[in-house]
């Protein structure tokens, strides 16, 4: 069953990027924090979701815009934005829908934020959207990101799917190929690069 859970109160994506204030030196791409992040996560990595719906998404998505609530609030360092256009949605919940009724998904992300399922399936979907990382512009270092990368408060898994290829180069944490996907804990702390501009599917699962 779709579930239309929209991503349509922009305030609770108001994750902030501060830099970690126990920084002793400048973290870059090739910095031990970013290679033993890396390491914990590359068991995480999944590749479910077909290469043609990828495609076809990122063709339908070509126009997508910038909600008002971003543009009033372009000197916020948000790591990723919302994109929105009619329809997009409808696309975006059967991903969702698909990645969470694959039983081998859910395990790959149980074993990695080491917690258990309480629902199944569909309604394992708290939310999902069409992101697009944001840079900060004329950083030297990596971010901190301590509230971890969920959309809210709440005990939750988050999965990027890549739209293309994904890595430091432009805003995620994580080499990624299209249609591959990363499991993150949505409110562990994460080292997030200072570039942008890369497009994920991003969904936040009740786990």
């Amino acid at each position: 069953m779709l579930q239309l859970l929209l991503f349509s109160h922009f305030e609770h994506f108001d994750r902030t990027l501060t830099r970690m204030e126990h920084a002793l030196a400048i973290v870059t791409d090739g910095s031990d924090e970013v290679t033993e992040q890396y390491l914990r996560h590359r068991g995480s990595v999944g590749d479910s979701t077909p290469r043609n719906v990828i495609n076809d998404i990122v063709r339908f998505a070509v126009d997508a815009e910038v909600p008002q609530f971003y543009t009033k609030n372009r000197n916020q360092a948000f790591w990723y934005e919302m994109l929105a256009k009619e329809g997009l949605n409808i696309w975006l919940g059967k991903v969702a829908d698909a990645w969470v009724e694959d039983a081998a998904n859910v395990e790959r992300a149980a074993r990695h934020v080491q917690r258990q399922t309480t629902v199944t399936g569909a309604p394992m979907v708290r939310m999902f959207g069409f992101c697009r990382f944001k840079a900060v512009p004329a950083a030297e270092s990596w971010y901190f990101l301590e509230d971890g990368p969920g959309v809210d408060d709440k005990q939750q898994t988050m999965v990027f799917i890549a739209l293309e290829e994904l890595g430091p180069h432009n805003g995620f944490p994580f080499p990624l190929s299209p249609g591959q996907d990363v499991c993150m804990d949505g409110n562990a702390a994460v080292w997030t690069p200072p570039t942008g501009g890369g497009l994920a599917i991003c969904i936040s699962v009740d786990l």
